[in-house]
């Protein structure tokens, strides 16, 4: 193996700062940064160009905030108030699976409850009956 003098170089790794702040510096200057781009100023900055999915989750991340705070106000709040109402759709639905399963459940006690009673009355009933017959008998 031979030494290449680039050993403090090897295995850099590259914060998540560093990938934003090279982000927010060709935005600056570029106006648009493409994920390729952003990558090859790691590379020229750092001497890494870092993970690619790593590197490219946080350039989605980076363009969709910039994405939206270039929106028009009316739009933005749009958004939030669909994301709000998803939201509040979702916890409705786990809501009404809650209810509907403590639903059920009462209603096999409830079952459960009934049968148990119209088996004790029939036994009774039964009873009543036997005794009559001996009564009848004596």
């Amino acid at each position: 193996m031979q030494y290449c003098g680039r050993l403090e170089i090897v295995n850099r790794k590259l914060t998540d700062q560093d990938i934003e702040a090279t982000w927010r510096t060709l935005d600056a200057e570029f106006g648009r940064v493409s994920g390729r781009r952003l990558r090859e100023a790691l590379r020229s900055r750092f001497g890494t160009p870092g993970r690619t999915d790593r590197v490219f989750a946080i350039w989605r991340s980076l363009s969709e905030q910039r994405r939206r705070a270039a929106l028009d106000p009316p739009v933005v709040e749009l958004l939030r108030r669909m994301e709000t109402a998803e939201a509040q759709a979702k916890e409705a639905m786990q809501a009404k699976a809650a209810a509907e399963t403590r639903a059920e459940l009462a209603e096999s006690r409830e079952i459960a409850h009934q049968d148990r009673w119209a088996h004790e009355i029939y036994e009774l009933r039964q009873e009543v009956e036997r005794l009559k017959q001996q009564r009848l008998r004596v």
